[in-house]
């Protein structure tokens, strides 16, 4: 799919295309000043209503470290977006890694019980459709 193609059908498109771009631009000049193992921890957020370039930093140290190195880039930034007046950091922590579901080993003898137990169980459908799609699953 050829976005640019797409865009320059729809006004409103081509619009946020360009926004994203922009972002990228203030996001790249960001990482190309900063240290390799310091820009990887921090993102662009926005631009607010007092012309302040907010960026997210994902912890404590991060944060003030960019707020000693950033000052000195903000002409930098200012050529990017005239809009710019300073910069805000603001502590973004990253979310917590979800936590990894543990997929159980079940013995041949157990899942034989479930095949038992969904036998046993013929007089309730859907619970022996169930028990049996367990065992099921778990022999593959």
């Amino acid at each position: 799919m050829n976005i640019e193609h797409w865009s320059k059908q729809h006004r409103f498109l081509n619009r946020l295309l360009q926004q994203q771009q922009h972002w990228q631009r203030l996001q790249q000049c960001i990482n190309q000043s900063l240290p390799a193992n310091l820009s990887q921890h921090c993102s662009v957020a926005c631009i607010n209503a007092d012309g302040q370039l907010v960026i997210y930093a994902h912890n404590h140290l991060v944060a003030g470290r960019l707020k000693m190195l950033l000052p000195s880039k903000l002409n930098t930034l200012k050529r990017i977006d005239p809009n710019i007046q300073s910069i805000h950091i603001k502590l973004r922590p990253n979310p917590a890694p979800k936590p990894k579901k543990i997929q159980r080993q079940f013995s041949n003898h157990a899942l034989d019980s479930f095949d038992e137990a969904a036998e046993k169980t013929a007089h309730h459908p859907e619970l022996a459709a169930a028990l049996q799609s367990f065992a099921s699953k778990r022999r593959s």
